[in-house]
């Protein structure tokens, strides 16, 4: 038996109300999974950066894909109405069969899509720390693990 990792994202606005066509996976190509109750269409995309660090500043990560007009489209969308990404990320089971499926769901994460750049070879979201998410609420709102996120216990958790 083999494990793998796939990524499921959905695009939501700041009151955390999901943008419609919003729900992508990176793992089985060509194929929209029902995971959680909802369906998540193929995208090919990573996600790189850290979760937390040692020193408590504030982390940054990217979400990488594809350039083409769709996601260059997207993209920009994202970033210029500073919308929200949550990033599942699930532990896949691979059955006798050879059949990867959905397992146990390993971090879930909120981030804030805050700048695009593309080239010819990969479209990218610089997503900022989740707690930057509410710093235009700041000092008005409490953080709380819906505006921010699941937070990790320890400063040894990396993002896939």
């Amino acid at each position: 038996m083999n494990i793998a990792i796939a990524n499921y994202i959905q695009f939501e606005d700041k009151a955390g109300t999901l943008i419609a066509n919003s729900r992508y996976q990176n793992f089985f190509v060509g194929e929209t999974r029902n995971w959680g109750g909802n369906n998540y269409s193929y995208a090919p995309f990573i996600i790189s950066g850290t979760v937390s660090n040692r020193g408590g500043d504030a982390p940054r990560a990217s979400l990488v894909t594809v350039p083409n007009d769709i996601t260059v489209g997207i993209v920009s969308q994202m970033v210029i109405n500073y919308r929200l990404v949550r990033v599942s990320t699930v532990a896949l089971t691979q059955s006798e069969s050879g059949a990867f499926s959905e397992g146990q769901l390993l971090a879930t994460e909120i981030w804030s899509c805050v700048n695009g750049t593309q080239d010819y070879e990969k479209v990218s979201i610089t997503l900022s720390s989740p707690l930057d998410a509410t710093r235009s609420q700041i000092p008005k709102r409490v953080l709380s693990s819906y505006l921010v996120g699941s937070i990790p216990s320890s400063g040894t958790v990396f993002a896939s």
